[in-house]
């Protein structure tokens, strides 16, 4: 994943996800976000839903795996794999990044 550049936005969401919730909609459309990146805790809950709720919405994702933390491995595994897989969510992490790559990506 390319390093982020210095007028990206950074917003930090503390609910499960802020896309049920008229405010973190609208900040996203106000802004004109296309792409989001995700990272956070409890990857096999809060993390992999926002990231499929955001595909939903029509936005670009992506989950940086090395930035996310679990208590159950097996469960983190099956999630990020079913999110990449169904969902379309892009993984990245360990400086390899799975999935479709950002210039070729249509959805």
């Amino acid at each position: 994943m390319d390093a982020f550049d210095p007028g990206d936005a950074v917003v930090v969401v503390n609910v499960l996800n802020d896309f049920g919730h008229d405010d973190g909609e609208r900040l996203l459309e106000s802004m004109q976000i296309a792409r989001i990146v995700l990272l956070g805790a409890a990857t096999e809950g809060c993390v992999v839903q926002t990231a499929i709720d955001a595909r939903e919405l029509g936005l670009k994702d992506s989950i940086v795996v090395d930035a996310c933390a679990t208590t159950d491995p097996h469960l983190e595994e099956t999630a990020l794999r079913y999110a990449e897989d169904v969902g379309g969510v892009r993984l990245e992490g360990l400086g390899v990044s799975r999935g479709v790559p950002a210039e070729s990506e249509e959805a």
